[in-house]
């Protein structure tokens, strides 16, 4: 009997190797929506509320939102341990780095 290869390790992309990689090109964004944000871990563990906001900006900067259609979220299920002033600094950074139409 064959040996069974083992499972590949699975890695997410940084924003940027997102951004790089896996966007089409700006023309093709408008039919595109993107949902999205910082990692679970981050939101769980980030030792100040200025890293969270850092990241949000960091994402939003990246060129995610050329085609204009964004759901900042979470990047995964949020666990219940997440400090709540995490997910108010996501949230806030969003209205002070983010642009709307």
């Amino acid at each position: 009997m064959p040996a069974i290869a083992p499972a590949p390790t699975l890695l997410a992309p940084t924003a940027s190797e997102f951004t790089a990689v896996c966007l089409p090109a700006r023309e093709d964004l408008v039919d595109v929506e993107i949902k999205g944000g910082p990692s679970v871990s981050l939101l769980a563990t980030a030792p100040e509320v200025r890293d969270v906001r850092e990241e949000v900006r960091r994402i939003l900067a990246s060129g995610v939102t050329e085609g204009g259609r964004v759901v900042l979220r979470e990047g995964n299920n949020l666990p219940p341990d997440v400090p709540l002033t995490n997910l108010q600094a996501m949230y806030a950074a969003a209205l002070d780095f983010g642009h709307y139409v």
